[in-house]
C-alpha cells in the first residue's frame, strides 16, 4: 500500500464542490455553478506562492460558498466523519440526561429531562431552574460547569429553584443515550410529550407515550418541539403518523427530478402504520420556538395539519428540504439534495408558521413557561 494522497486546499474545495455540482437541490441551484468557479478563483489567487497550498484556505473558501447559498441543510463541520455522525447519533456517552437553556434574564433553566436518566432519578423537572453546580453559582459559566461535572463520571450536587424554594440534589451521571429521547409528564389531565431531537428510536417512542396518554385518560396532549434540531426523516414521519395518520405523506425529488424517498411506500411507514392503532383524536397544541427546524418542523407541520394549535415562533425555515452527508478531506458536507413535496409536485411550506405567537417564554429565575401556559390554556378550551 502507497502513501496516502497529499491533501491541500484545491483536495479539499474540488471535492466539495463536486458533492455540490452532483447533490445539491436547494433554491440557488441555478447560481452554484458561477458561485463555485468564482470561489475557485478566488482560492486560487490566496493560494498564489504557496505550494502545497494549506488545508486551511481550502475549508474557508468551502465555508464561503456554502454560506452565500444560505441553506439551513447545507453546511460543512471539520474533525469529523460521516460514519462518526451516525454512530454518535446511538452511542451512550456519560452524562445525566438534562438539557438546559439559557433564559434571556440570564437563568439556567431545565426544559427536558429525559425519562429514568439519572437527572430524573434525582428528581428534575421541566422548568427547574439551576442555582449551582458543586456550590459554584457564576450564572456565565454554569451550563459549561454542569456538562464538566456531567462528563467528569462522579456524583455533584446541583441547587435548583422550584416553587419558591431552593433544594440542593446529588447527581451520579451515567452511561446515557445522547440526544434526549421523548418524556411524558402531566399537568393536571393534560398529556406534555417532549421531543427534544429525532435520534433511531424517537418516533416509536414518541407513539408508545402517545399511546399511554390516551389509555391513560389525557383530555389534552401537548407536544413541545421548541429546541427540536431534527434528525432522522423516517423518525419525525413515524412521529407525525401518530398525530395525523396515514394523511401524512413526504415524497423527496433530487435535482434530476427523481423520486428519492417515498414515506407511504417505505417499510418505516409501513411498520408505523401497524403500531400506531388510532392517531390522537383530542385537543392539540404544539409549542414551536425559531430553534425548531428540520424533523421538529415536520412533526409540527402534520400535527397542525391534523388540526392541533401551534404556538410560539416561526420556525427555523429546513422544512421543505431533505439533506445527505458526504466525507471530505478532514470533514463532512451536508448537502440539500431534495425538495420535500407532497406528492412530487407540492413542496412542504419553507416553514411552519404558529397560529397563536409568543415570544421570549421562560420566565427568567421564577421557571416559568409562558408557552407551555398558552398551550395548556388552549387544550383546556377545547
Amino acid at each position: 500500500m502507497g502513501p496516502p494522497p497529499a491533501r491541500d486546499a484545491f483536495t479539499v474545495y474540488d471535492a466539495a464542490a463536486g458533492h455540490l455540482r452532483d447533490h445539491y437541490a436547494g433554491v440557488n441551484m441555478g447560481l452554484l455553478e458561477d458561485w463555485l468557479t468564482e470561489g475557485r478563483a478566488m482560492l486560487s489567487g490566496r493560494c498564489e506562492g504557496h505550494a502545497p497550498c494549506p488545508m486551511a484556505l481550502g475549508q474557508e473558501a468551502v465555508e464561503t460558498v456554502v454560506n452565500i447559498l444560505g441553506d439551513p441543510h447545507t453546511g460543512v463541520g471539520w474533525g469529523m466523519t460521516v460514519a462518526g455522525l451516525r454512530q454518535a447519533r446511538t452511542e451512550l456517552r456519560v452524562w445525566s440526561g438534562l438539557l438546559t437553556v439559557m433564559t434571556a434574564g440570564g437563568a439556567l433553566q431545565v426544559i427536558h429531562v429525559d425519562p429514568q436518566s439519572p437527572a430524573a432519578r434525582a428528581g428534575f423537572l421541566p422548568g427547574d431552574v439551576v442555582l449551582s453546580v458543586n456550590g459554584q453559582g457564576d450564572k456565565n459559566r454554569l451550563q459549561g460547569r454542569l456538562r464538566q461535572a456531567e462528563e467528569a463520571g462522579k456524583a455533584f450536587t446541583v441547587e435548583r429553584w422550584r416553587a419558591g424554594a431552593a433544594q440542593t440534589v446529588t447527581v451520579t451521571p451515567a452511561l446515557w443515550p445522547v440526544g434526549g429521547r421523548p418524556s411524558l409528564r402531566w399537568v393536571e389531565k393534560t398529556a406534555v410529550i417532549s421531543v427534544p431531537s429525532f435520534v433511531p428510536g424517537t418516533g416509536r417512542d414518541f407513539n408508545t407515550l402517545m399511546t399511554i396518554a390516551a389509555a391513560q385518560g389525557a383530555s389534552g396532549l401537548i407536544v413541545d418541539l421548541r429546541w427540536n434540531p431534527g434528525g432522522s426523516a423516517d423518525e419525525c414521519l413515524t412521529a407525525a403518523q401518530g398525530l395525523a395518520g396515514d394523511r401524512v405523506t413526504l415524497v423527496g425529488i433530487d435535482r434530476s427530478g427523481a423520486t428519492r424517498l417515498n414515506w407511504r411506500t417505505s417499510p418505516e411507514a409501513q411498520a408505523a402504520h401497524a403500531r400506531t392503532a388510532s392517531p390522537w383524536r383530542g385537543p392539540l397544541a404544539l409549542l414551536v420556538s425559531a430553534q425548531t427546524a428540520s424533523c421538529g418542523e415536520v412533526l409540527a407541520y402534520w400535527g397542525q395539519q391534523a388540526g392541533g394549535t401551534v404556538v410560539g415562533l416561526p420556525t427555523r425555515g429546513a422544512l421543505s428540504t431533505l439533506a445527505n452527508l458526504f466525507d471530505l478531506p478532514g470533514g463532512v458536507l451536508s448537502v440539500t439534495s431534495a425538495r420535500a413535496t407532497l406528492d412530487g409536485q407540492r413542496r412542504y411550506p419553507d416553514r411552519v408558521k404558529p397560529d397563536v405567537t409568543l415570544g421570549n417564554v421562560l420566565g427568567g429565575f421564577r421557571g416559568e413557561d409562558a408557552g407551555l401556559a398558552s398551550a395548556l390554556d388552549l387544550v383546556r378550551k377545547r
